[in-house]
């Protein structure tokens, strides 16, 4: 997982848009809700398909006048040893962007806040393909919940798999134990 640090520059308008990913999402392109903005570069509540569409055209050179620049990489360092502390740590690096934008030339921005928007998001690790941006600006987490439940009827099957594994060894052979079932084998006779 990379984190990323972008602007979006729009020629004709002269503005700039500067955000934040946690490089989840290999199509993410924004969260703006400016309008105008949106109306030129798809933000990422849009379909997944919609926004690969773009960003494949704009490789391309078929989109003129839209142009995106990577103005940080990285995983915050080796002193950040958590994800939550990694996530907090690049929403700190761009809120200094931010606000240094914010001082010097707001006027030629896109965001409406001098903050990282990410920062008022819970920081519990919820996956990106279970949240679903609503109209009102909340996310809902359905598809979290339904893929959390998912992976749990996962991990269960494969326990009751051992299990039945386990239950038929000791049917055949009086025990479940592999080092008596098979031996146990060393290379020291070689």
């Amino acid at each position: 997982m990379m984190y990323t640090i972008y602007m979006w520059y729009v020629a004709k308008l002269k503005k700039y848009y500067l955000g934040s990913t946690l490089g989840k999402d290999p199509y993410y392109t924004h969260s703006s809700k400016d309008e105008e903005f949106c109306s030129l570069v798809p933000n990422s509540a849009r379909p997944q398909v919609e926004r690969k569409e773009f960003l494949d055209k704009l490789e391309r050179g078929e989109i003129g006048g839209i142009s995106r620049k990577i103005i940080y990489r990285g995983d915050c360092g080796i002193l950040c040893d958590t994800i939550e502390k990694k996530e907090q740590m690049i929403r700190d690096i761009e809120d200094e962007y931010l606000k240094n934008r914010e001082e010097k030339c707001w006027d030629r921005y896109f965001n409406i806040t001098s903050h990282a928007i990410g920062s008022e998001i819970k920081l519990d690790y919820i996956p990106h393909e279970g949240r679903k941006l609503q109209p009102n600006g909340q996310y809902s987490y359905q598809g979290y919940h339904k893929l959390r439940r998912q992976a749990e009827l996962s991990y269960n099957r494969g326990l009751e798999r051992v299990r039945r594994k386990k239950l038929g060894m000791r049917k055949k052979y009086g025990t479940d134990n592999d080092e008596v079932i098979h031996g146990v084998g060393t290379l020291e006779n070689f």
